[in-house]
């Protein structure tokens, strides 16, 4: 018997050192020949291929750590003025929408979950938010087909800002893994990696006074104060999207189960928050403020974002000769410019939705009705006409029709939320975690009231895939799963 345990032990361990040897072995295989690829005349296809192939080969092997993937160079194939996304996007045949990453990993995982559901090998999770997602697209039919863009142009602008970002919200909920702390650790890591990236460039942009990965924007808020936009191209996004990801830094560094996993969150947290202020973006600015009054609800984060809070504000009152003459202030807060600007265009916006109010001017017809309603374009910099305002956006293209899905949309998500929180007994990390969703989700709300937030994706992608993943966990507790692992080794440090 003793000999039978050792020979399978010996077998399992040679299997295994096979198998990594092979795997390693590919990969060096495959590296020597991308490099040399790359260092060709054709390295734009290697480079191509390279990611592309990667994130493909990510989602075969393990459906949730490819969504991960995806996630982390999503935005490098979104960033229409820089020469990657040119690169990293197919171009297809007239009349075939081209290829991108957000588009082939959406497909990809789509056709994977469906496939997983239909054999049962996973079951979907209860419905809620998706109800509203589905009416939402389902009511801007007569706003798609008015686009004056043209019906395939328009589709695939729907697709592309709506409907991907929706189904991040169904993958992240439904790829939960209940089975331990994975799809905590998944969450955090992957929002970790693209907070790294995205600070790395704003301090880039702050010292070199160029962007990265960006252009045909103005880079300039004041003579004193740099406009950030490297990578997602505004600095509204890049602050909403680090503001989002504060939340989950948050509560790691409060529940990790480890002292340097605490610690490591707790840096993380300081450098979004940091970012989000380097931004000089207001409306990201008020979008954190009242995120963390959200936070607020929950004990363990009152007990240490008070005492902050109150710190911060003594240190303001006594420096405040220093804090009120400093740029920040003078050329940032006290600038009225932008936001006469903003009622300006909200002001010709009210004229043009009364005049469509139940199905709005078509998607993507905004800024050709906009100038129809007197707007001038001299008042609009470099960029197209817009309302500067996500809700406003939505009423005067969608209509009624649209508008009141796309708002049940985040209502039902925070409720969802909400509900996870009122449940859970007090001194429970789940109650924290419901409460980081929520105010994650209230952020992006805030928000949207200041910059048309749907524009840019991926800060729906950061979104939905917070809240999507925290739902999901409490779907599966629902489910009758015996509570994840989670719970118990990401819990709260001990002490008060």
């Amino acid at each position: 018997m003793m000999r039978d345990s050792r020979t399978t032990d010996w077998r399992s361990w040679a299997q295994q050192w096979l198998s990594l040897s092979v795997w390693a072995g590919l990969a060096v295989g495959v590296g020597v020949y991308l490099g040399r690829w790359m260092m060709s005349p054709n390295w734009e296809s290697a480079l191509r291929l390279a990611i592309m192939g990667g994130m493909t080969f990510a989602i075969m092997i393990n459906q949730a750590d490819g969504f991960a993937v995806w996630l982390m160079v999503a935005p490098f194939g979104q960033t229409l003025y820089s020469e990657i996304w040119r690169i990293l996007n197919i171009r297809l045949p007239a009349g075939v929408p081209d290829l991108t990453p957000d588009r082939l990993a959406a497909v990809l995982l789509g056709l994977i979950f469906v496939a997983n559901l239909a054999i049962g090998k996973r079951k979907l999770q209860r419905l809620g938010t998706e109800v509203y997602m589905a009416l939402f697209c389902v009511m801007i039919v007569p706003a798609i087909w008015t686009g004056l863009n043209g019906l395939t142009s328009t589709a695939q602008s729907v697709l592309d800002k709506f409907m991907i970002p929706f189904l991040v919200f169904v993958l992240a909920k439904n790829l939960f893994d209940p089975r331990g702390e994975h799809g905590l650790r998944r969450l955090a890591t992957t929002l970790a990696v693209v907070e790294t990236y995205l600070c790395y460039a704003i301090l880039y942009e702050h010292i070199r006074g160029v962007p990265i990965l960006s252009g045909g924007h103005t880079t300039v808020y004041s003579k004193s104060l740099p406009k950030i936009v490297s990578i997602l191209g505004n600095p509204a996004f890049l602050g909403t999207v680090l503001a989002m990801i504060s939340t989950v830094m948050l509560y790691m560094a409060m529940h990790d189960s480890s002292k340097s996993g605490r610690a490591f969150y707790a840096v993380m947290f300081a450098l979004a928050v940091s970012g989000n202020f380097f931004c000089y973006n207001r409306g990201a600015w008020l979008a954190l403020a009242v995120g963390f009054v959200v936070l607020l609800l929950e004990q363990r984060y009152r007990q240490l974002l008070l005492p902050a809070m109150m710190v911060a504000a003594a240190v303001a009152l006594i420096y405040w000769e220093a804090v009120s003459a400093s740029a920040v202030i003078t050329e940032r807060l006290s600038n009225p410019t932008s936001i006469r600007f903003r009622l300006n265009l909200l002001e010709t916006s009210r004229e043009m939705i009364l005049d469509h109010l139940a199905f709005g001017v078509g998607v993507g017809n905004f800024s050709y009705y906009y100038l129809d309603y007197g707007g001038t374009w001299e008042d609009l910099a470099y960029d197209l006409p817009m309302p500067h305002n996500t809700y406003i956006l939505v009423l005067a293209t969608m209509g009624l029709a649209g508008f009141v899905p796309y708002l049940l949309i985040f209502l039902s998500t925070a409720w969802s939320l909400l509900r996870s929180y009122w449940r859970r007994r007090s001194g429970d990390a789940g109650r924290a975690l419901a409460v980081t969703g929520l105010a994650a989700v209230v952020m992006y709300m805030v928000s949207a009231a200041a910059v048309d937030l749907y524009v840019n994706v991926y800060t729906s992608f950061v979104l939905f895939f917070i809240s999507g993943s925290i739902i999901g966990y409490f779907s599966h507790l629902g489910d009758g799963v015996t509570a994840p692992r989670a719970e118990s080794s990401v819990r709260p440090a001990a002490g008060p």
